[in-house]
C-alpha cells in the first residue's frame, strides 16, 4: 500500500496527482513536497527530502532538509528513488532510476531508465539522460513540451476511467 508520512507536508493541491501503489512520500522531514497537476508516481517510486549541505565544507548539515518540487505534467516510473530538490514540468523519469539528492532536473526532459542522477547534479531543460552516472544523450525536441503535457493529461484521464470502472464493479454490501 502507498505510504504518505507527515501528510500535512505533502502539497497536492494544484490537483490531479496521481500516487500509485506502494509509493512512499516522506514529508514528515518538516520540508514541504510539492506536486504540479497531473504529476504522476508510478508503483514502488520513494520521494524523499535530501539533507542540506554545508557549502563551505560540504559536509551534510544533520536534520535539515530541501524542500522537494515536482512539476506539472511530470512522470515518475516505478521503483524510483527521488532526494531532487527540483523536478521541473513535463519531465519523465523512466523506471528504476536514483535521482541523488539536491539535484535539479530541468522543463522537458527525459530520464531513461535505470539511470543514475550524481548528487547535486543540474540537468538543463530539454535534455535527454541516460547512463550510470547519467550523462546527456542529446535534446529532446521543442515539440515534446506540448506532446508531454497532452500525454499526462491522457495518463489521468486513463487512470480516473480505471478507478472509475473498479468502483462500479465492486459489490454493494
Amino acid at each position: 500500500s502507498t505510504k504518505l508520512y507527515g501528510i500535512r507536508n505533502i502539497d497536492c493541491s494544484r490537483g490531479r496527482v496521481t500516487i500509485h501503489r506502494g509509493c512512499v512520500v516522506r514529508g514528515d522531514y518538516d520540508v514541504p513536497i510539492r506536486f504540479g497537476r497531473y504529476a504522476e508516481i508510478k508503483s514502488g517510486s520513494v520521494i524523499r527530502p535530501s539533507l542540506n549541505k554545508n557549502e563551505e565544507s560540504d559536509e551534510a548539515i544533520e536534520h535539515t532538509y530541501n524542500p522537494v518540487a515536482i512539476g506539472s505534467h511530470t512522470s515518475i516510473g516505478e521503483n524510483c528513488v527521488i532526494e531532487a530538490v527540483s523536478i521541473g514540468s513535463n519531465v519523465n523519469i523512466g523506471a528504476r532510476c536514483v535521482i541523488g539528492a539536491r539535484s535539479v532536473i530541468r522543463d522537458n526532459c527525459i530520464v531513461e531508465k535505470d539511470s543514475i542522477i550524481p548528487p547535486d547534479s543540474v540537468i538543463p531543460p530539454f535534455s535527454h539522460v541516460y547512463g550510470r552516472p547519467g550523462r546527456r544523450k542529446g535534446d529532446v525536441q521543442e515539440s515534446y513540451a506540448v506532446m508531454g503535457v497532452e500525454d499526462a493529461v491522457e495518463r489521468y484521464i486513463k487512470f480516473a476511467r480505471e478507478i472509475k470502472n473498479q468502483r462500479q464493479i465492486q459489490p454493494e454490501n
